[in-house]
Parts: structure tokens; C-alpha cells; sequence
């Protein structure tokens, strides 16, 4: 289950929560509302509730993005806000 990113709108730092009913290779990728990739994580993560940080730095400027996580053949896609 991929919560929503808390805070959002957010300024510096959101967190993006997600739930996992087994442990598993997990891929993580944010993108623009064109598409293009902008952050991209793949890691391995137990069963259970985890938390992503991403920085405001790690975007290319504020405005929308969406954030998509993967874990075998299961996603779930959300929006999260930049701002200045």
C-alpha cells in the first residue's frame, strides 16, 4: 500500500510511506507531470511500514511530480507538490 507524501504541498523535505504485505525488491520512482524520470530508488525492503525521504533538491524545480512504487508485478501511483 503506498500512502500519500506527508507534508504535501511541501517545501524541503516530504517523507513517502508505504506498507508492505512481504519482504520484497522495491523500485521507487518520481517523475514529472511530461513523464520524464526524475529520482529513482531500487532497494530490497523487509515486510512491513517503511519511509522514503525526498528532497526538494532532488527535483529540478517546484510544481507537480508523481511518485510510483513497484514491487513484483503490484503499483500504485500518487501526486506530491514542490513549492517554493
Amino acid at each position: 500500500k503506498l500512502y500519500q507524501n506527508r507534508p504535501n504541498p511541501f517545501k524541503a523535505t516530504t517523507l513517502i510511506p508505504f506498507l508492505l504485505p512481504q519482504a520484497g525488491q522495491v523500485s521507487l520512482t518520481v517523475t514529472d507531470v511530461s513523464g520524464n524520470r526524475i529520482k529513482s530508488l531500487e532497494q530490497y525492503f523487509e515486510a512491513g511500514y517503511h519511509e522514503v525521504s525526498i528532497e526538494q533538491g532532488d527535483l529540478p524545480s517546484p510544481g507537480l511530480f508523481f511518485y510510483q512504487i513497484k514491487i513484483g508485478d503490484q503499483q500504485a501511483t500518487r501526486k506530491m507538490i514542490a513549492t517554493q
